[in-house]
């Protein structure tokens, strides 16, 4: 099992400048600026136009298992996301302070922080 990442590029609803945000976006994510990033050698590209395009599969250069790239759309999925993740992981930084400052062991830093993450991973408690 192999696990990627990678960045995102979205535009809120809210936005007040939705037209132009929108018209960045089409921008960003078009094969014209897709093949210039693989030119470069940023990341590996997102759109299947550009992923096969010789700018990427160019077998003389590295990386030598390209191949994964290649088939990857056919089979990746995105990974599960929990939703209050990022409350849960401030929650935790708090409740982790007294296993590090020794007033508390691992087993009872536990015994508090189980029930509060859980609850703050719960869906409906946001």
């Amino acid at each position: 099992m192999t696990s990627g990442g990678g960045v995102a590029l979205h535009l809120a609803a809210t936005s007040p400048h939705l037209n132009e945000a929108w018209a960045l976006l089409e921008w960003a994510v078009s094969p014209d600026v897709q093949l210039r990033e693989c030119a470069a050698d940023t990341t590996a590209p997102p759109r299947k136009s550009v992923l096969k395009h010789a700018c990427f599969v160019d077998r003389t250069r590295p990386p030598r298992g390209i191949d994964v790239f290649l088939q990857a759309p056919e089979f990746v999925r995105p990974d599960p996301q929990a939703v209050g993740w990022l409350e849960a992981e401030d929650l935790l930084v708090e409740l982790f302070k007294p296993l590090w400052d020794g007033t508390k062991n691992a087993r009872q830093v536990a015994q508090d922080a189980v029930p509060q993450v859980n609850r703050t991973l719960q869906p409906g408690t946001r």
